[in-house]
């Protein structure tokens, strides 16, 4: 079943429903931030996870929530927490290059500082994710 078919740089494109890994970002921030601040991370996100992931932001869902209260070495810090979850897997190559781009686009647009951002990559199987009746098996 094909899900997107398009030209790209001249070239046939198909991406095929199954070997899409939609991305879901849920990222906390401990202060408050405005829209425009949300705007940017939003864009900033999706312009990283193409860039290095080749992930397009019709497949990307991202969820930001401020003023988290995060307490880090016991005690309430400006920090960031990030869970990027998808389907299938990342190399670690990858990973390291949306790890730098996420740490430099958050503190420029947050001002927190890089040792404060924190990231999580969870992977999971076609069949651990549902979406419009059924599953991405």
């Amino acid at each position: 079943m094909i899900k997107y078919k398009g030209y790209g740089n001249g070239i046939l494109v198909q991406i095929n429903f199954w070997e899409v890994k939609m991305p879901y970002i849920s990222l906390e921030v401990s202060k408050a931030i405005g829209e425009y601040e949300k705007e940017k991370l939003k864009k900033g996100i999706a312009e990283i996870l193409y860039k290095i992931a080749e992930k397009p932001e019709e497949y990307l869902m991202v969820n930001i929530k401020e003023r988290c209260e995060i307490w880090f070495k016991g005690e309430k810090v400006d920090c960031i927490y990030i869970d990027l979850k998808y389907i299938g897997a990342f190399s670690n190559s990858i990973k390291e290059k949306i790890c730098v781009q996420f740490c430099k686009m958050c503190f420029e647009i947050t001002e927190v500082l890089p040792e404060n951002i924190y990231i999580t990559f969870s992977e999971f199987e076609g069949e651990n994710w549902g979406n419009n009746y059924k599953i991405f098996a």
